[in-house]
């Protein structure tokens, strides 16, 4: 079965928030801006296509970040962290900054950029819900 045939989109006017935003939530789900952009056009035409799986690289790169966690969550807790190759190569609170940086010394390439922190899960009781 060959390729899906591809194409680039350019797109101007869109809002910095909007874009910071996507870059953010791409660098959340361990995928390119390209393929998150993608997945969520798709869902909007199709009413829910799923989320692109990580490439290879950023498939490694999120088992680093997954493997050693509580490392990072020690040491670099609130900030977001640049993971390329198993290695942290900058890390910043501002996810916009450390994009910058990173894309500037390493050019236009996947980069794991996961925010550390623990997560924290509220489950609401079933008694107050239902009073």
């Amino acid at each position: 079965m060959p390729a899906p045939e591809k194409t680039t989109l350019y797109l101007r006017g869109v809002p910095r928030a909007v874009v910071r935003e996507a870059k953010a939530a791409a660098a959340r789900d361990g995928v390119t801006l390209a393929q998150w952009v993608t997945a969520s056009m798709a869902r909007a035409f199709q009413g829910g296509a799923p989320v692109p799986e990580p490439s290879g690289e950023l498939s490694q790169d999120l088992a680093f970040f997954e493997a050693h966690r509580s490392e990072l969550e020690r040491r670099y807790a609130g900030e977001y962290v640049a993971i390329i190759d198993g290695d942290v190569i900058d890390h910043d609170a501002s996810f916009e900054a450390l994009a910058t940086r990173v894309f500037r010394k390493h050019g236009p390439r996947p980069v794991c950029m996961p925010l550390v922190g623990r997560t924290v899960v509220r489950v609401r009781s079933p008694r107050r819900a239902s009073g």
